[in-house]
């Protein structure tokens, strides 16, 4: 039976990734990262952890939680955004080698700065300068600069059902909430996002594919105004009004030919 760990496997993505990989692999033992028992901060806990551990496969979806406690040594000078977003998926690409596990580490569409133009290609330079997407962007290159067996995708913003949990729809009851009832969305902005279920699919299907960068989207070419006025067709709420805003432009889509990332919706 194969052995699965995941690191974040508690949070939105996490949870979406359990569930298909429970649908679609009788023959998987699932192992959720409980970070409060095994600080992901604390790298010698962490090696001796996975090898005790011993799996054979390793899913990196954790962000920074929103802790503000002193990091332990050698970290007491770093942010735990820094450890978590960029130092500790270049331990665990490390560790992948040393204890011979396959890893797979989720980037973000955010390693490309606001100034660049997409659609982006795997062969697109991010430029991303600082906070999250610069630490999303060193973690990358670090990761890919070994030339081992670690898959990374790069992955856009996320849509499921939940207005609580951490996607498009909460951003939706945010500015509801702000707004009295309004939410205002770019006719003029192309977002990279993807349905929570076809991101944990895709990255399923990621464990065998060959080392190297890949790229999650299922956006082709709708603007961030008709995803939400589709979505609020698909989720039946009349509680809200949409409105066009362009404040916001430009197109952030990433492209990936060898993947077969569904679209977001059915074309007619």
């Amino acid at each position: 039976m194969a052995r699965v760990v995941i690191l974040g496997g508690g949070g939105t993505l996490g949870r979406a990734l359990q569930q298909h990989i429970r649908s679609q692999a009788e023959e998987v033992e699932i192992l959720v990262w409980n970070r409060r028992e095994n600080p992901l901060t604390d790298f010698p806990l962490v090696r001796d952890r996975l090898s005790a551990l011993s799996p054979d496969l390793v899913f990196n979806l954790a962000v920074a939680s929103e802790s503000t406690g002193q990091l332990p040594a050698p970290w007491e000078e770093e942010t735990e955004s820094v450890v978590i977003n960029e130092r500790l998926p270049l331990f665990l690409n490390e560790l992948s080698r040393e204890q011979g596990f396959r890893l797979v580490h989720t980037s973000s569409v955010m390693v490309f700065d606001d100034s660049q133009e997409g659609p982006f290609s795997p062969e697109s330079v991010p430029k991303a300068v600082d906070g999250y997407g610069a630490e999303k962007r060193r973690a990358e290159e670090g990761v890919l600069s070994t030339r081992g067996s670690t898959v990374v995708a790069r992955i856009g913003w996320q849509i499921g059902s939940d207005p609580t949990a951490n996607t498009m729809r909460r951003f939706v009851a945010e500015q509801i909430q702000q707004n009295q009832g309004v939410v205002r969305a770019s006719s003029q902005w192309f977002p990279a996002c993807s349905r929570l279920e076809e991101t944990a699919r895709v990255l399923w299907n990621l464990r065998d594919s060959e080392p190297g960068l890949y790229q999650v989207d299922s956006n082709r070419n709708h603007s961030f105004f008709e995803i939400l006025r589709r979505l609020k067709e698909e989720w039946g709420d009349d509680s809200w009004t949409l409105e066009p805003d362009d404040a916001f432009t430009g197109v952030q889509c990433m492209l990936d030919e060898r993947l077969d990332t569904r679209p977001l919706f059915e074309e007619l």
